[in-house]
């Protein structure tokens, strides 16, 4: 992967697998483990300047070997998190984590609340994005919360399946300043 020249590169993966707990999604199983140490084979040769992640455990510990790996702690970001969202009661954790990609679509369209996640979530790829201007940084967080951002910058953008991504997804926005100029869907594998 090249580095960039004048642009941001916002890398942004997804949790991965977690060993399921009473819905307490916390540690990683064997396959979400070795799906990070893919992912971190794939962004091997990209020069990380900062690494943050959702407070969401499971959201951390997808980053942190990543980052841990080259010498650098992982910042967490509350602000991107589902957690605050569902505080709204608007549904459930179960219910949220079981949205269709459609349905958060149409939730965006229709709740309030969805939009003001969206807009706290832009909010903080703004300010980092000034912060490390022209750099590149790796962002953990959840499917959720990257659908918020497709919906923002790649509206006509659906769906992951019809892509062939498995989770954890890799994917990489750049911006320009603060204007969105660029997207590629990362590929991995084991």
């Amino acid at each position: 992967m090249s580095e960039l020249r004048n642009c941001t590169a916002f890398y942004i993966i997804t949790y991965a697998e977690c060993v399921d707990t009473d819905n307490d999604w916390k540690e990683l199983s064997a396959r979400g483990k070795k799906a990070v140490d893919a992912v971190e084979e794939v962004l091997k040769d990209v020069h990380f300047d900062a690494f943050y992640s959702s407070p969401a455990l499971q959201a951390i510990r997808t980053v942190s070997p990543i980052a841990f790996s080259r010498g650098i702690g992982v910042e967490v970001v509350h602000d991107f998190c589902t957690q605050r969202l569902l505080n709204s009661q608007m549904c459930t954790r179960c219910e949220f984590c079981k949205m269709s990609w459609e349905e958060v679509v149409q939730r965006l369209q229709d709740d309030a609340d969805f939009r003001e996640a969206q807009e706290r979530c832009v909010g903080v790829l703004t300010a980092i994005c000034r912060k490390f201007r022209d750099r590149s940084v790796l962002l953990g967080t959840h499917f959720t919360i990257l659908t918020l951002l497709f919906d923002k910058f790649m509206p006509d953008f659906r769906d992951f399946e019809a892509n062939g991504q498995i989770e954890p997804h890799l994917v990489k926005f750049e911006f320009r300043s603060d204007e969105f100029i660029k997207f590629e869907l990362l590929e991995w594998s084991f």
